[in-house]
C-alpha cells in the first residue's frame, strides 16, 4: 500500500506531502512505523507498547498527533501494515 502523509503528526521523520509504502506482516515491533485504521480513516503512528494483541501508538509529533494517548490502544486487528519505504527514517 502506498500512502501519501497528509498530517503533521508523524514529523520531523515524516513531512507532509510524503509518500511511503507500507505491507501487512505477521508480527509488529516496538518503535515500527505503522498504518492503521481508526474511526474509518487510515493513520500512521508508532508503537510504543505492546500487550496481549493490544498496541499503544503514537504520533512523533506529542503535541500535534491524535492517537492511543486519546482514543486508547488499539487491536492487531486495526494495524494494516507497517512502513517499508523509506527504510532508513530519522
Amino acid at each position: 500500500m502506498i500512502r501519501r502523509i497528509s498530517g503533521h503528526s508523524m514529523q520531523p521523520t515524516l513531512r507532509p506531502g510524503s509518500y511511503v509504502l507500507f505491507r501487512r506482516a505477521r508480527s509488529y515491533g516496538l518503535g515500527e512505523i505503522v498504518l492503521i485504521s481508526h474511526n474509518n480513516l487510515d493513520k500512521v503512528k508508532r508503537i510504543t507498547r505492546i500487550n496481549n494483541n493490544k498496541y499503544f501508538v503514537v504520533g512523533d509529533n506529542f503535541r500535534g498527533s491524535t492517537d492511543s494517548r486519546s482514543f486508547g490502544e488499539i487491536d492487531k486487528s486495526n494495524i494494516r501494515g507497517k512502513i517499508l519505504w523509506p527504510k532508513k527514517i530519522n
